[in-house]
């Protein structure tokens, strides 16, 4: 059997709810829900397709229209795959599942898909599992007969791992850890609880724990993983970041890490530790690169090897201000700037001038702002108010004080602006 898919128009709304509504006659009739595609008519498929709400696509069996499915983009990479139908006569021949897979190749931007159906269909669970997709735990119960079971597919980036993909993620972790415990002669009779031979009970004890775990996706094959566990306030544990051999060397272990310092800054955290073997030279060094400080060593006598432990601490940035003088930031960009403000010009007391003040209170919004992604531009927009601020009190030290308040100067001590661097709705699968 020939499966095809098109994207419907206008005119085919009518066939379209047709098979729609012979598709979902048996799920209305068990769950009765007002929901159900079985109650909807044509006019609100023709309003979706005009208005470009969804994606509509008819589903062709070896030439004749049998079925259909909408997808609506969520944004950011997420699709949802809303509504899927095959007529009856023809359900359980692997149509869906097929047109699924035709459909997701229509998106190769997508980073994620989700789905969800009533929970006791097991022809749906089948379906979407042999598309790959994966229960997330999540649930919703609609009515005493209806609960819904939410499931999603990652193709790439980095998302959060579910309880029903452990196995996966042990596969991956020794996987990745193997060359660890060759490279040191690690084996389960000298150092059984290295993370090469872990196991899933003890990923399961993991997340009992309230370890976070995050996945890293590359062709909707999980390919990284790392977790974090909450110390105490504000302090993070990095566990059993991993990569598998055939992917390293493409920047992944350094997306994961970065990822890592912003889930934690989310979190409310600012602190991120780790133990690692500490002969391990080139992860320890890997690790000081992204902004790690090694803070000790310790042996452990069920061990063969010296533990090393390393921290990522979030640097805070701050703006000072001091009445009657300008401090400029000491940030790189703008450290040029300090001989300007600092050894050239001065500000009478009060800082009276309109653009001065403007001047001022910009650059330092802009300083503030260097500690995002975008710090180069932020920086280079922030040296250009800062000069700004500073031809400004230029000018106003050859008008005098007269204007502007107290003629008295005053020395610029060594202290300037700190700007900072881091361094350290329901779907049903008829079929």
């Amino acid at each position: 059997m020939i499966i095809s898919i098109h994207l419907a128009n206008v005119d085919d709304a009518e066939s379209l709810t047709a098979i729609q509504t012979q598709a979902f006659e048996r799920l209305y009739q068990i769950y009765q829900d007002e929901g159900n595609p079985y109650l909807r008519g044509s006019n609100e498929m023709k309003y979706q397709i005009e208005n470009s709400t969804l994606d509509i696509y008819k589903i062709f069996a070896d030439g004749s229209l049998c079925g259909g499915m909408s997808i609506r983009n969520n944004g950011n990479g997420e699709y949802y795959l809303h509504r899927i139908y095959v007529l009856p006569h023809l359900q359980g021949k692997g149509i869906a599942g097929k047109s699924i897979e035709l459909c997701e190749k229509n998106y190769p931007d997508a980073k994620r898909w989700k789905v969800d159906f009533p929970i006791d269909q097991l022809a749906n669970k089948k379906c979407y599992e042999n598309c790959g997709y994966c229960d997330t735990g999540l649930r919703d119960t609609l009515t005493d007969k209806l609960t819904l079971a939410f499931y999603e597919k990652v193709v790439c980036g980095i998302y959060e791992i579910h309880l029903t993909q452990i196995h996966i993620v042990a596969e991956v972790i020794r996987a990745s850890f193997e060359t660890v415990a060759t490279e040191f002669g690690l084996t389960e009779q000298n150092c059984p609880n290295h993370t090469s031979f872990i196991t899933t009970d003890k990923l399961h004890n993991h997340i009992e724990s309230g370890w976070l775990m995050y996945g890293l996706y590359e062709n909707g094959r999980l390919v990284g993983y790392i977790s974090l566990s909450n110390k105490n306030e504000g302090v993070y544990e990095l566990h059993n970041l991993a990569v598998l051999p055939d992917y390293r060397h493409k920047g992944y272990g350094k997306q994961i890490l970065d990822f890592c310092k912003t889930r934690v800054k989310e979190l409310g955290g600012s602190k991120i530790t780790i133990g690692i073997i500490e002969e391990h030279t080139v992860l320890k060094n890997w690790y000081a690169a992204n902004g790690f400080v090694h803070t000790g060593i310790k042996t452990f006598a069920h061990l063969p090897f010296t533990v090393g432990f390393m921290e990522w601490e979030e640097k805070k940035f701050f703006i000072k201000t001091e009445r009657r003088i300008v401090h400029v930031t000491n940030y790189p960009p703008l450290r040029c700037l300090q001989l300007h403000a600092s050894r050239f010009f001065t500000v009478r007391s009060g800082i009276g001038s309109p653009l001065c003040r403007i001047a001022l209170t910009l650059a330092r919004i802009f300083s503030t702002l260097c500690v995002s992604s975008l710090s180069v531009l932020y920086s280079r927009v922030s040296a250009f108010f800062s000069s700004i601020l500073a031809v400004s009190c230029f000018f106003q030290s050859l008008i005098g004080g007269s204007s502007f308040g107290s003629n008295r100067s005053c020395n610029t001590p060594r202290r300037y602006f700190s700007a900072a661097s881091n361094n350290a709705s329901p779907v049903r699968l008829a079929s």
